[in-house]
């Protein structure tokens, strides 16, 4: 049976990923979504610079990175969408790898190139208070 259908502001291509409260889906030419796992509304969604020519989202901690066809790399925020960072590698990004803090981007041109990750933010957690 269906569990629930909704219309999108594009064509949804590439792999779905579980992304635990949501699933990230890729609309083309140039827009990610973060469908809420009980309701399939999205939770967000964001224009990317330019467009998506990864097939396939990839979670990396709290953010879903994607490429795009001129070499932009962007990360976005799990949590509402925002962007945390954007690199550029020459050629249209495809193919997506991470490892410890190195995040691999294979391209259309036939390279694939290393980028450091930057070091998350870890959310703050309250101190609890001290035993006597």
């Amino acid at each position: 049976a269906t569990a629930a259908t909704f219309e999108t502001d594009g064509t949804p291509f590439g792999s779905l990923v579980n992304a635990g409260a949501c699933v990230i889906s890729l609309w083309a030419p140039d827009t990610v979504a973060c469908l809420e796992s009980d309701s399939w509304r999205p939770k967000w969604k964001q224009t990317t610079p330019e467009e998506i020519s990864s097939f396939q989202p990839l979670i990396v901690g709290r953010s879903v990175i994607v490429g795009s066809d001129y070499g932009t790399v962007v990360a976005y925020a799990l949590r509402d969408g925002s962007e945390i960072w954007r690199r550029h590698v020459r050629g249209a990004a495809r193919g997506l790898g991470v490892r410890g803090d190195v995040l691999y981007v294979g391209t259309l041109k036939g390279t694939v190139t290393a980028i450091s990750l930057p070091k998350q933010a870890e959310d703050p957690q309250p101190v609890p208070p001290a035993r006597r």
